[in-house]
Formats: structure tokens, C-alpha cells, sequence
């Protein structure tokens, strides 16, 4: 979805949002066996945060009642056993519900109708947009997708049109497309959130991430002690290419795979990638598809700077780094 924001299902989605009432998300997925499939949970936790929903679920965690111990992905939407899926699920967590990136103060309540004649204004409405809601939106306010990253607009069905100011503090999300390529990007106090094409990430990042390798990745960066990610002692940065399982077969043009998912083990395609650290003595260990350490990391270059190299070697999409 990076790749292709004019038609990206969050910005319909948050239009469907009424106000005074929560919203929620109920089925929500990228799914396998999409190269770029590891995007889905860094973009819905840190575009649902920003937006402040009230919940979101991913579809589904397994559509089987007898397969507990499978270890392999065998359908388009079950995320049981998809890294791409449950490895970033703590980070999703620290961005969402911990509040690692802040609802945009900016508000803008857009009425659906007047106060008089409102059936029939809705009606209209409806035979018109169906239920693309962000086409409504659109006809009632003029707004764009670009501007839903700044601000929450939020529908009501009567009254005025009504706006809350920023306070300076919002998270800042970017979302480009340049020839083709996509790069999104959430900055929260927080926690970090990227998806997008490796070469896209050193100036999108104002040259904090560099990323080699692979050509697309999803990567977040998440304090765990719900600090200032700069301020923190605790960071957890999870980072994903590929997910497949082993043996899987795609057909020529690399649309689908039919029902030739392959076999055990599932495989992800590790990141080799450079990212700076704020100032501090850290300490690193790769953790292990169990979550435990499994090796440790130097986290500083020969000069004593805080840099962390993601790579291949150390066969994890997991970093924790501790001062």
C-alpha cells in the first residue's frame, strides 16, 4: 500500500469515523504472501494512533480449529504464525495503545447535512458515494489525503463545521510517492514508524536510517518505558523485508501462489541497515524467534558514537537496546 496512496483503504477508513462515538476497526490485513506485507501493522498502528481510534483488529488470527501446532503460514489473512504480522506486534502496541504516538490535536468536525432536510441529504449522499465516505468527506469539505495526516476529520450529521488547533506537540507523518515508490513515515515522541523502499529511507529520515538491503522494508523504532525515544533506557527495533515460507511457489508474474504455500519453516528477509542513536553507553542483543537474547550487537562505531548495524548475520528482526 506505501507504493499507492491515492487508493491506501486507511484514509476511507478514518473518514467513516462519526463523532461523539467510538471507532473501531474490526478486520484489517495486508496480506500473504505480499512482498510488502510486513507494512501492514507499523502503518494501521501508527496511522489508527494519530487518528485516534479506540481499536483496532487485525483479520484473523487463524480461520483453523485444529491446526495448534502448525508452523507455517497456509492462508492469505491468518497471522498465527506470520512473523511479518506478530513480529511487530509489541511495537504496535508500544505505538497504539501506549501511546507511543499522539492523536493530532488538529480536529475538524465536517456535517454531513444542514439541520433541516436531513434524510434526504443523506439519501443523496448515499446513491452518489455509495459508501466511500472519504469521497463524501471530500464534496462536503474539499479536504485531501495529505491533509488527513495533519488532522483528524471527524463527520457529524448536523451543525456547523468546527476545528481544534494544534498545541505544537503532534506526531508528524509523511507519506510520498515518487515515480512509483512509496515511503511512509510516522514520528511520534515516542516511537517511529516506517515503510517504503530502502533507498528512500537515509533522506526521509533526515540521514538518521540508512537501509542496503532488502529493496522494500518495514521498520519501527519503539521505547519501552514509554519515554522520549531519545530519553529512553529501553528501545526495541523491530525491522522486516520479505516473509515466505520455505519451498513456497509463486506463480510467473508473482500475484499469488495458488495453494502452493511451501512447507516449515517460515523465513523472513532480514535487514541490513544502519541507524543512529541518541546520545548514551548502549548495549544491544539480538533476540530470538522466542523472544530471548540471542547474541549481542555492537551498538557504537570505532569513534564511541551510538550506531546500531541491523544485519543479516544475526538472523533476528528484533533489536533491544538498553543504557
Amino acid at each position: 500500500m506505501t507504493d499507492y496512496l491515492e487508493q491506501a483503504t486507511v484514509f476511507n477508513l478514518a473518514a467513516g469515523r462519526l463523532g461523539n462515538k467510538p471507532f473501531t476497526v474490526s478486520e484489517y490485513n495486508h496480506p500473504a504472501p505480499l512482498d510488502s506485507q510486513a507494512e501492514c501493522v507499523p502503518i494501521i498502528a501508527s496511522f489508527a494512533a494519530a487518528q485516534d481510534w479506540d481499536g483496532i483488529w487485525l483479520y484473523t488470527y487463524s480461520h483453523s480449529s485444529d491446526e495448534w501446532n502448525r508452523e507455517h503460514m497456509n492462508s492469505y489473512f491468518d497471522i498465527d504464525t506470520n512473523p511479518a504480522k506478530w513480529g511487530f506486534m509489541r511495537a504496535g502496541t508500544a505505538i497504539f495503545r501506549h501511546g507511543g504516538i499522539q492523536p493530532l490535536s488538529d480536529i475538524s468536525l465536517i456535517p454531513l447535512t444542514g439541520s433541516e432536510e436531513m434524510l434526504s441529504l443523506l439519501v443523496n449522499l448515499h446513491l452518489k458515494h455509495d459508501r466511500g465516505m472519504f469521497g463524501v468527506l471530500t464534496e462536503r469539505a474539499q479536504i485531501t489525503r495529505y491533509e488527513m495526516l495533519k488532522t483528524q476529520f471527524v463527520s457529524t450529521l448536523a451543525g456547523r463545521s468546527a476545528s481544534k488547533d494544534s498545541d505544537g506537540s503532534d506526531p508528524k507523518l509523511n507519506w510520498i510517492v515518487e515515480q512509483g515508490k512509496g515511503f511512509y513515515a510516522a514520528w511520534g515522541l515516542s516511537a517511529w514508524a516506517f515503510a517504503g523502499h530502502a533507498g528512500r529511507f537515509e533522506a526521509s529520515t533526515d540521514g538518521r536510517i540508512s537501509v542496503t538491503s532488502p529493496s522494500f522494508v518495514a521498520m519501527t523504532v519503539t521505547a519501552l518505558d514509554d519515554a522520549a525515544v531519545n530519553e529512553s533506557s529501553k528501545i526495541l527495533v523491530t525491522a522486516c523485508g520479505r516473509c515466505e515460507n520455505t519451498g513456497i511457489i509463486f506463480s510467473d508474474d508473482r500475484r499469488t501462489v495458488g495453494r502452493n504455500w511451501g512447507e516449515t519453516p517460515v523465513q523472513i528477509e532480514a535487514v541490513e541497515a544502519v541507524l543512529v542513536l541518541p546520545d548514551g553507553n548502549w548495549k544491544c542483543q539480538a533476540l530470538g524467534p522466542d523472544g530471548m537474547p540471542s547474541g549481542n550487537v555492537t551498538a557504537y562505531d570505532r569513534y564511541g558514537k551510538g550506531i546500531l548495524r541491523l544485519s543479516p548475520q544475526y538472523k533476528t528482526m528484533w533489536y533491544l537496546l538498553a543504557r
